[in-house]
């Protein structure tokens, strides 16, 4: 429920903080075809754009297709999958350590990037 409430969140901020005029921005520059609008949000900005949906119709789809996509990302990464490290996703210093950690190559693996 948290983090169903996180997304939400993060989808009105995305609206509120400017979606619609990047998304025009984006078309002006690249075109429709860009391929970074088949993903959630720029879709429902696109109806916005085009008159299909009102900005709350978009608000309210574009969390609905996250809630969607988080239900898959709980089936696709079980939470007992010894492969994952899971890191608590409310702590910001933790994830940045967490992303370093996994970003750094192991000492002695001959990558000196």
């Amino acid at each position: 429920e948290r983090l169903y409430e996180r997304a939400d969140a993060r989808v009105s901020e995305m609206f509120h903080g400017g979606l619609l005029g990047e998304t025009r921005s984006l078309v002006r520059k690249y075109g429709r075809d860009f391929e970074a609008f088949r993903s959630i949000g720029y879709q429902e900005a696109l109806a916005v754009i085009d008159g299909e949906l009102s900005e709350a119709q978009a608000i309210e789809r574009t969390r609905l297709a996250t809630h969607r996509f988080i239900r898959h990302q709980n089936n696709w990464f079980a939470p007992d999958d010894a492969r994952i490290q899971w890191v608590d996703g409310s702590r910001l210093e933790t994830v940045v350590d967490a992303v370093v950690r996994a970003a750094t190559p192991p000492v002695g693996s001959g990558d000196h990037a």
